[in-house]
């Protein structure tokens, strides 16, 4: 489960103004997570990575329920991901079976930490939990099958996340290998939409088709870290 947070300040303190043998040191028996975040936080300081007056750190790792409470005090808003349902799936594209078994509660840990969402005055989120799911090309039924569950915890305690549903997946690399060497058609988008509007996930964010560019799409060589 990819996440994004957005934090009060840099948890590892001055760790991110170290460098060498030291840094190396330090990290070697961090979790994974952490480790991951650290690169990106080091790139967020850097070159001053901001969302309003509060710092942004990114991680494309995944999370547990003990890492979410790990970073419990100092994270306001959480950006997670909900990929996939389908073991066969996340196993095929992500070499995870146990995805869903391990995303979901830790989801439910960011939104019993977060809160509901709140806004300031001006519309600009303050604390909450913003859940985004990735449609992709020839698995609508998936996608599906996650709004189910976006739906449930939704109907559970309404409000509890901003649902997030984005039509930007760019096929990469070896893609095509794993059935998705394409991109999503409106027409699965489409109903993608509808059926997360027909579940009542209808407070947040859909994409324009246009989202799905190489041009958005991040190096990852750890360029300006």
């Amino acid at each position: 489960m990819s996440f994004c947070v957005l934090a009060k300040e840099n948890p590892f303190g001055d760790i991110v103004a170290l460098e060498g043998e030291f840094v190396r040191t330090f990290l070697k028996d961090m979790p994974p997570e952490f480790v991951k975040l650290y690169v990106f936080c080091q790139y967020a300081l850097t070159n001053d990575v901001r969302c309003g007056s509060i710092s942004e750190l990114a991680s494309a790792c995944a999370v547990t329920v003990e890492s979410v409470e790990a970073w419990r005090g100092y994270i306001d808003i959480w950006l997670a991901d909900l990929k996939y349902v389908s073991s066969a799936l996340s196993a095929e594209l992500s070499a995870a079976p146990d995805y869903f078994a391990e995303a979901k509660p830790a989801i439910e840990a960011m939104m019993a930490q977060a809160g509901h969402p709140v806004f300031d005055a001006d519309g600009i989120l303050q604390k909450g939990v913003i859940l985004r799911h990735l449609a992709l090309p020839g698995h609508v039924k998936d996608s599906f099958a996650v709004l189910d569950q976006m739906a449930a915890w939704n109907d559970a305690d309404p409000g509890c996340f901003i649902p997030s549903v984005m039509s930007q997946y760019t096929p990469f690399y070896k893609a095509a290998e794993h059935g998705i060497g394409r991109r999503i058609t409106t027409y699965e988008y489409r109903r993608v939409v509808n059926y997360a509007m027909d579940k009542g996930l209808v407070q947040g964010y859909m994409q324009q088709k246009s989202s799905a560019k190489e041009e958005y799409t991040p190096s990852f060589d750890l360029t300006g870290v």
